[in-house]
């Protein structure tokens, strides 16, 4: 079965204006990173994301669950099989037609690279916010609920 899991890199980080975290962010699977290796996006907002899709999916709130990369016409597509093994579709929109890589793959490592994810984003947030932001405190509930859905 396939290994897929977040990949992000913390040496790219950097914050815009805004406030937002910015840097290298990518799924991994079977040799392909998706949109690609050196892929720049709002790194916090596509983990909470993704997080928030696993979530949906184990609660068993959704069939399937889309994540879109802001930055581009790029979208993750998840699907629930059954309780160990979910299909993924990376899709690529940037052509007149779209083009789609499916795998099937076991849940369990990618929801602990998800998790490697929350906590490198929140160390870049410690180290940039010292006090408790609301985003801070948004990660570290999904974190939790997702921790608490691993186990259970």
């Amino acid at each position: 079965m396939t290994h897929v899991q977040v990949r992000i890199v913390p040496d790219t980080f950097s914050w815009t204006k805004s406030g937002n975290l910015h840097g290298c962010i990518a799924i991994a699977a079977d040799g392909i990173v998706f949109p690609s290796a050196d892929w720049r996006d709002f790194v916090s907002v596509l983990v909470d994301s993704f997080a928030q899709a696993a979530l949906s999916l184990i609660r068993n709130e959704v069939l399937s669950a889309e994540v879109s990369f802001m930055e581009g016409p790029f979208v993750l597509r998840v699907q629930s099989n059954s309780r160990v093994d979910w299909q993924m579709h990376f899709v690529d929109r940037t052509e007149l037609q779209e083009s789609t890589y499916t795998m099937k793959f076991a849940i369990r490592p990618f929801l602990v690279s998800i998790l490697s994810a929350l906590d490198q984003v929140e160390l870049a947030f410690r180290a940039h916010v010292p006090e408790r932001s609301d985003e801070l405190i948004r990660l570290n509930s999904r974190k939790k609920e997702l921790q608490r859905a691993i186990i259970a």
